[in-house]
């Protein structure tokens, strides 16, 4: 599912401002591309993050040496993703994504003056990188380089993410899209555009018919080898959990760490993850239980319970749950429908943005079968929010490991 990137290069700040106020509905990510920031300093990115609160921030710092320092930089200024140049040495890249680590955000390796690009590319994928990025340059380009060539070639070697940019327009991006990129990167054919609105819309427009298909049909999964599967799925959770409400998590944080106990509820699969996310709480010292499991005690007022459905609307589900409302319990739904059943029980409802099961099919924003993208990125966003406890409650594995079973 591929994102669009607006960059923000040969203008000055206040334009940018005033640019995004009419075309950021239109794009996710927003850059403060290498000439802004070259002109400006690194101000400019806390002026594009106040001026588009709920994009992702991307500092082209292209850095090529002093990797932590540079990353500090552009994370301090609240960028979510910072930029290395794939020519920098391995020991700056490690650099960068170990400041990038810590924080919590994501780093681009960019391909652009690499010669043997394949070969930087699989060493980079290696490395860990985040994204590799694939950028024909604006001097490459007037020398003849071509960019759809070095996507393709790089496309096969790696199943890291690619950001693709450098020279992407309306004549071009059907066919950068069938090349399956994370993120097009677009700048002069939306800045310099007689009407920027309309331009932007218009690589919205091309992406969505690309995720979409024909007549609003499931895309067919269209895929020659298990890497492009694999970067197919690694994809479409990057771009569900990209979504997720970030003060939501934070209120289930909370409420975990206040409860007298918790309880657990899902069927099918999404309970199966149900109880591998009820044996992370009780690695973090939390009493919890399954419903259904027959050592599982009444639950009582005041006690948590997380009922977790993609449908929102899966029958013993929804009553066991609207069961637990009744005794006093406070519910936290975790869904894909925000105005199911489920959740309009639910005190508080954590959505995930993925398509409802419909018998055997599905709808157009998957390639996969049945609830599989609800399900894997529930089981992330578990994970993830059981590393965001250890970090905020200073819980350490060893004193996660004391709690972990021992008869097996």
């Amino acid at each position: 599912m591929t994102l669009l990137q607006l960059a923000l290069d040969f203008i000055d700040s206040a334009a940018a401002v005033e640019l995004l106020a009419r075309v950021g509905p239109a794009v996710d990510l927003v850059e403060a591309g290498t000439p802004l920031i070259k002109r400006e300093g690194i101000s400019a990115l806390a002026r594009l993050r106040q001026a588009a609160p709920d994009k992702l921030l991307v500092a082209d710092l292209k850095t090529v040496d002093t990797g932590a320092h540079e990353a500090e930089l552009a994370f301090d200024a609240d960028a979510d993703i910072t930029t290395v140049l794939g020519c920098a040495s391995d020991a700056t890249v490690r650099a960068v994504m170990a400041v990038a680590m810590d924080r919590g955000r994501q780093v681009v390796a960019d391909l652009i003056g690499v010669s043997n690009k394949r070969e930087r590319a699989r060493e980079l994928a290696r490395l860990g990188v985040d994204y590799i990025g694939v950028h024909t340059g604006t001097d490459e380009q007037a020398e003849g380089a071509d960019l759809l060539s070095n996507l393709a070639l790089v496309r096969v070697e790696v199943a890291t993410p690619l950001v693709v940019a450098g020279g992407i327009s309306l004549d071009n991006i059907d066919a950068v899209l069938a090349l399956d990129p994370a993120i097009v990167v677009v700048g002069s054919h939306i800045t310099s555009a007689a009407d920027p609105v309309a331009a932007a819309h218009a690589f919205r427009a091309a992406i969505d018919r690309q995720r979409a298909g024909p007549a609003g049909e499931r895309k067919q999964m269209n895929k020659t080898t298990f890497q492009q599967i694999v970067r197919t799925i690694l994809d479409e959770n990057r771009t569900v959990l990209g979504q997720v409400d970030e003060s939501a998590v934070a209120t289930l944080l909370e409420q975990l760490r206040a409860a007298p106990r918790v309880f657990v509820l899902g069927s099918g699969r999404s309970g199966l993850v149900a109880r591998m996310f009820a044996t992370r709480l009780m690695h973090l010292g939390i009493a919890t239980y399954v419903i259904g499991e027959t050592t599982t005690p009444p639950i009582q007022p005041d006690d948590l319970l997380l009922a977790f459905s993609g449908s929102g609307e899966t029958a013993v589900t929804y009553l066991l749950a609207e069961k637990g409302v009744r005794t006093g319990a406070r519910l936290i739904a975790i869904t894909a429908d925000a105005e199911s059943r489920l959740a309009r029980a639910a005190t508080l409802t954590i959505a995930l943005a993925t398509p409802h099961k419909s018998g055997a099919t599905m709808d157009a924003s998957s390639f996969q079968y049945g609830g599989s993208l609800f399900e894997q990125s529930l089981f992330l966003l578990c994970e993830g929010v059981v590393l965001q406890a250890m970090c905020a409650w200073n819980a350490n594995s060893a004193a996660l490991w004391a709690r972990h079973a021992n008869l097996e």
